[in-house]
């Protein structure tokens, strides 16, 4: 069952590498040196099995969701019973060598499911994922 009430991070069930000054870890991205923009985007496919609803879905640095980290968001009104996705547009946002990137969720039912965990440099058939592109 997942946290309710609270933003937790995605469960990302593969890595991989994206280039030479990102790297993958754990379903995280982490910027390297030399970084300090980049683009950002992501999706994540629940299933609310029980009861309809708003769910959230943010991308976070370092793993908090305070307002100065919370760097991109979405909410998205879920049918009961339904496969439903959760866009985050690109989005530019400033960061550093060390920073990592991570994709949060918020729901209020425990027995919502989280599809297509995969972590990607590319949106190719994966139901949720968060992706990002070196720009400066």
């Amino acid at each position: 069952s997942l946290s309710v009430n609270t933003y937790t991070r995605a469960p990302m069930s593969r890595a991989s590498t994206l280039g030479t000054r990102l790297t993958a870890n754990n379903g995280n991205i982490v910027v390297g040196k030399g970084v300090s923009k980049l683009l950002v985007s992501g999706q994540m496919t629940y299933i609310a099995e029980s009861a309809a609803g708003i769910r959230y879905l943010r991308i976070v640095k370092n793993n908090s969701v305070t307002n100065d980290n919370s760097v991109a968001w979405a909410m998205a009104t879920v049918p009961a019973g339904a496969r439903h996705p959760i866009y985050i547009p690109p989005t530019l946002i400033d960061v550093q060598e060390g920073d990592v990137i991570s994709l949060y969720y918020y729901t209020p039912k425990s027995d919502d499911t989280i599809l297509g965990t995969a972590f990607s440099s590319s949106t190719t058939g994966t139901l949720t994922f968060i992706t990002a592109e070196v720009v400066g």
